[in-house]
């Protein structure tokens, strides 16, 4: 019985690094796809979506990496997890500032 248990474990560990890193492969080709199709389209707008993309998948991949790196190495079983809730209010101000459409710091005119 508990053979099987870390057995499915086990296999949905390693279902859920396979989803983290195709996550991280496939916003990383989004943001390629958005600032090449900006540039040809002269959008600076997809340009900068292309570039906020980088952005985000470079922050949370340095995250993710760091939780996976500390909970492998050292044995902290809990580096992963608290990694993962460092994200949450990080996601939520950004979900909260697109929501309400606040304009950039820079301009006025960038408001939608």
């Amino acid at each position: 019985m508990a053979e099987t248990v870390i057995l499915e474990r086990t296999a949905v560990v390693r279902h859920g690094r396979r989803l983290e890193y195709f996550t991280i492969a496939w916003n990383a080709l989004e943001g390629l796809v958005a600032i090449v199709a900006g540039a040809i389209a002269g959008s600076i707008s997809l340009v900068g979506f292309g570039i906020d993309s980088f952005i985000e998948v470079t922050t949370g991949s340095v995250l993710l990496l760091a939780g996976l790196l500390l909970n492998a190495l050292s044995g902290w079983w809990w580096a992963d997890p608290a990694a993962a809730l460092i994200m949450v209010p990080i996601i939520a101000k950004e979900g909260f500032e697109g929501l309400q459409g606040k304009a950039c710091d820079d301009c006025g005119s960038c408001a939608a």
